[in-house]
This record gives C-alpha cells, sequence and structure tokens, in this order.
C-alpha cells in the first residue's frame, strides 16, 4: 500500500497541529515555571540585599564607633604631650620674668634711693 499525496499532506498536516499544541502547552508551562522561578529568585536576591544592608550598616556603625574611640584617645594624648611641652617651656620663662622683675623692682628702689639723695644736695639754701 502507498500513501497518496494527499495523505502524506493530512498526516503532516496532523502531526502539525498536534505538534503545535504540544508545543504550546509546554511553552505554557514553562513560562509558568520560569515566572515562578523569577518570582523566587527575585524573593531570595531582596532578602540577601536587605540582609546585606542591614549587616553592613552595623559593620559600619562598629567601624566608625571605633575609629572614634582611636581618634579620641590619640587626640587626648596630642593634648597631655601639648600641655607638657608648654609647661616645660613656660616653667623656665615664669623663673626668668620673676628674677628680671626682681632686679627692676631693686633697680627702681635703688634709683628712687639716688633720686633722694640727689634731691637732697640740690635743695637750695633758703
Amino acid at each position: 500500500m502507498s500513501l497518496t499525496p494527499e495523505d502524506k499532506h493530512w498526516i503532516t498536516e496532523s502531526f502539525a497541529s498536534a505538534l503545535t499544541t504540544r508545543l504550546g502547552a509546554l511553552e505554557a508551562r514553562v513560562d509558568t515555571r520560569l515566572g515562578a522561578l523569577e518570582a523566587r529568585v527575585d524573593a531570595k536576591l531582596e532578602n540577601l540585599a536587605k540582609s546585606f544592608s542591614s549587616e553592613l550598616s552595623t559593620k559600619l556603625t562598629a567601624s566608625l564607633e571605633a575609629f572614634e574611640v582611636r581618634v579620641d584617645a590619640k587626640l587626648e594624648r596630642l593634648e597631655t604631650k601639648l600641655l607638657t611641652e608648654f609647661h616645660k617651656w613656660a616653667s623656665p620663662q615664669e623663673m626668668r620674668q620673676r628674677t628680671h622683675s626682681a632686679a627692676l623692682r631693686a633697680i627702681d628702689i635703688e634709683i628712687e634711693t639716688l633720686a633722694e639723695r640727689v634731691t637732697n644736695l640740690e635743695r637750695p639754701a633758703a
């Protein structure tokens, strides 16, 4: 038995129609599954992003607090060093100032004494 061209054409169309129907159903199932998978991936990515954001925020806060503590400690050491060095410099200066003040007072007293003596010598005889 041999198939006529019309039979071959009918068989081809029947297979094509069945294949098209099956492919359409398969495509719909694949699209549904891909949509579900896409939704799950998006949800997981969103959770990861939130988790990462929260963890990063916590770590940044901790790092900033540690940095502030270190800076405060360094500033305190620097202030202490500056005050110590200023005190070291100021102590001899203060002693020199006292010495100079005492010397100037002594000179003032001596000048007053000399001025009084000169005044007594130059007093007009009345």
